[in-house]
């Protein structure tokens, strides 16, 4: 045989042995399965090419197609917090069970409940590091500041996509480590305490995946099929993100959110909003929205009842906010009641009420993450997991009955009856009569309701509460979890 021919059949036969094996980056040693569902595993090889995964007793196989691409899945399994290896090998010859010819082995593989954490920078917010303008949370927890770099959770597993991904123009990661250190310093506040929780009450493995960009808008976090709709369903108010939503999209959902699919989730967890705010200055509008926003994960996820619990933004001085744009007082309420009315539309939603968590009105990032966190978990655990026994929604209005010279408002969401924060009667309601002027009502609680009176308005016939960007809640329900706005 020709010497040339020889050659070129050998460099071929290197080239197919030699062939790249991958995975994407979110597997990782110390990865968490998400137990109870089938297991996706996925990833490239060379065309044709049988890829065997061995996990613990299972053993399954794929087929790459002509575009090398290929997948498969575990069988569903139980929680286990017993560190397993998982192997993915690519084989020669598909018939011959001794070709193997690569092999990708990932240690310290754990089973639980794995949750995706995004949003922007008040998700972002790290517990011991400054991210997106925001301090690190330790600054306002004296315990976590002289405690964190002791901590140490070793069934709780924390993955960071990396903003790297922008410039790369493909998903990367911090990879996936033990809850301690500098990744533990490092992971959003809300999503540790978030996690940390939910360790505590199940007892079992915890996987958090944190995607998140400080100043990001919803718009970016969406796919092109699901924000489309929205200009036939908003108009114009659509149409002017558009070319902010072009220029950011590619970062965020195209690189660091769908390359994570389908990786076993159990639910998301979403803390964003403000910069719907500033920049589109929502209102009611981020209803439709964010109701896009989870449709589309749903998809993505192949999921239709995939959990999505969302965090109601804090109170903000948004009116002084930018020097160059003025607010009204009235913007951050309007976007409050849409994040409610989409929780509460939307199947398998809900959403956290923060209003008493807020000391500094004038501080985009406030403190309060510990409860964030807490607040979400409470969500996962009624709304997923069942312990319907865990409180898990502040009271809302769900009638106001009017009479001379004042009103009494019904609430639900407050089994055993309302309280207050701090002993003071209830703040932040207000009366209308036909001239649409509201006025402060003086209010009082009597059980499950609160009794207004503002002798200044004969008859009323309109009535709101918290309805400004600074109003601190101090009405809760016998939980400690606030009242939600309402126009």
């Amino acid at each position: 045989m020709p010497r040339l021919l020889c050659a070129l059949i050998l460099l071929a036969t290197c080239a197919r042995a030699h062939a790249e094996l991958t995975l994407p980056p979110i597997f990782d040693d110390h990865m968490v399965l998400q137990r109870h569902q089938a297991v996706p595993i996925w990833g490239t090889a060379e065309p044709d090419q049988l890829v065997v995964v061995r996990f613990d007793d299972q053993v399954v196989h794929a087929t790459a197609d002509a575009t090398g691409h290929w997948r498969t899945h575990l069988a569903s399994m139980d929680a286990d917090a017993t560190p397993r290896p998982l192997t993915v090998e690519a084989y020669a010859d598909p018939s011959n069970p001794k070709s193997s010819i690569e092999n990708r082995k990932f240690q310290d593989v754990l089973v639980g409940e794995v949750w995706l954490c995004t949003g922007q920078s008040n998700m972002e917010m790290a517990l011991g590091v400054p991210a997106a303008g925001a301090a690190p949370y330790a600054e306002f927890d004296e315990a976590l500041a002289r405690d964190l770099a002791t901590m140490d959770y070793p069934t709780i597993r924390l993955v960071k996509v990396s903003q790297a991904s922008r410039e790369a123009g493909a998903l990367r990661t911090h990879g996936w480590s033990q809850a301690h250190g500098d990744a533990l310093a490092r992971f959003s506040a809300a999503g540790f305490f978030f996690g940390q929780k939910l360790s505590t009450e199940l007892n079992v493995p915890i996987g958090l995946i944190l995607s998140a960009w400080g100043g990001s808008a919803l718009e970016e976090w969406i796919s092109d099929a699901a924000y489309a709709p929205l200009a036939e369903t908003l108009g114009d108010h659509a149409e002017r993100g558009f070319d902010r939503r072009a220029e950011f999209v590619s970062r965020n959902y195209d690189v660091m959110l769908a390359p994570l699919a389908p990786y076993g989730l159990r639910g998301v967890v979403w803390y964003q909003g403000e910069t719907n705010l500033t920049f589109y200055r929502d209102g009611e509008h981020y209803a439709a929205k964010f109701a896009a926003l989870v449709h589309d994960y749903r998809q993505l996820w192949a999921n239709d009842t995939l959990p999505f619990y969302a965090v109601q933004l804090a109170p903000f001085n948004y009116s002084t906010f930018h020097p160059r744009i003025s607010y009204a007082a009235d913007e951050l309420p309007r976007l409050w009641y849409g994040q409610l009315k989409a929780a509460r539309e939307i199947p398998h939603t809900g959403l956290v009420p923060i209003g008493d968590t807020v000391k500094d009105p004038t501080d985009i990032h406030p403190g309060g993450k510990r409860t964030v966190g807490e607040r979400l978990a409470a969500l996962a655990l009624n709304r997923t997991y069942g312990r319907t026994q865990v409180p898990a929604t502040g009271p809302f209005v769900t009638r106001t009955t009017f009479r001379p010279r004042g009103a009494i408002v019904h609430f639900t969401g407050a089994p055993g009856g309302l309280t207050t924060t701090d002993g003071e009667p209830p703040a932040h309601f207000e009366l209308a009569g036909d001239d649409g002027e509201f006025l402060p009502a003086d209010a009082t609680i009597e059980g499950s309701t609160v009794i207004l009176t503002c002798p200044d308005i004969p008859a009323p016939t309109a009535m709101r509460f918290n309805w400004h960007e600074t109003a601190l809640t101090n009405l809760t329900n016998q939980a400690g979890w606030p009242a939600y706005p309402q126009p």
